[in-house]
């Protein structure tokens, strides 16, 4: 299985914590501006995705400004070319970065060389019935799945989350073979937005039914520790401006049956989302 430092937090400030990470890109990329994401002229944005918003930085039309409170520009999902600063208008982004829906599974290996590689991730989570751990069934707007299995502790803190990923090109046959002989605990929708900042994937999630959120999953290397992607996992939260108060421990479905959110839970009855003593969460 491979290995993961993941943290959740409640989001109080959206735009300034996506203003944090942008500013955390620029000092990444030896003082250059904040990378752009927005596609090149031209370029979708994927199937079902909103159109493209301006880009941080980018000029805006007259009557586009942001003053206000009004919502931060969205970012938008590259394909393959984008305006990167330092890198010349339209130049090839270097080869390896995911384009939209590809690449999304928890925890894969961060791609070397993607200046920001920001993208807009429409991702469905289905959930089934399992002893132990969590096994979710990830459907993305390009068609495509992936089957993942992990296993965390219940801690609001950084924690070690182990996993193994499995592609599909058919999502929704899969679903029903696991729906009918494990049974569907709920479902979790939400709109991704990740940013690579080394060899963390920054996640900022705008879940239907609970709001908006950040995700940490700080790729361990073979080499490291858990403690060093815990302490990877702390600086990034400091830096964003995430306090203890806003951790959560669970999974987003775990808030969302805690609601009573209807159309969440499988087949009428309550879920038992949560594992038997000594066993973990499936966060």
């Amino acid at each position: 299985m491979r290995r993961n430092v993941e943290v959740k937090a409640r989001l109080r400030a959206r735009a300034e914590v996506l203003g944090a990470a942008l500013r955390l890109l620029g000092r990444a990329g030896d003082g250059q501006e904040p990378p752009r994401v927005c596609p090149a002229p031209g370029h979708g944005t994927g199937e079902g995705q909103e159109p493209p918003q301006v880009c941080p930085g980018a000029r805006q039309a007259p009557g586009q400004g942001t003053d206000g409170g009004q919502e931060p520009p969205r970012m938008c999902p590259g394909e393959g070319r984008a305006p990167v600063q330092g890198t010349g208008e339209g130049q090839e982004v270097p080869r390896g970065c995911p384009g939209p829906g590809q690449g999304t599974g928890e925890g894969q290996e961060v791609p070397r060389g993607c200046p920001g590689a920001g993208q807009v991730l429409l991702q469905t989570d289905t959930f089934f019935r399992v002893p132990r751990g969590r096994l979710k069934l990830r459907r993305t707007q390009d068609g495509r799945g992936e089957l993942i299995f992990y296993e965390r502790p219940d801690a609001a803190g950084p924690k070690l989350s182990s996993f193994t990923i499995t592609p599909t090109a058919d999502p929704e046959g899969l679903q029903a073979v696991l729906a009918q002989s494990l049974g569907v605990l709920g479902t979790v929708t939400k709109e991704r937005l990740l940013l690579l900042l080394g060899q963390t994937r920054l996640h900022l999630d705008r879940v239907r039914g609970l709001g908006d959120f950040l995700e940490l999953e700080v790729v361990l290397r073979p080499e490291q520790s858990v403690q060093d992607g815990q302490r990877l996992a702390r600086e990034l939260l400091r830096e964003l401006g995430i306090g203890e108060r806003d951790l959560i421990s669970g999974a987003y479905l775990d808030l969302l049956l805690a609601q009573g959110q209807p159309g969440t839970a499988g087949h009428g009855d309550t879920p038992q989302c949560h594992p038997p003593a000594g066993q973990g969460q499936q966060g």
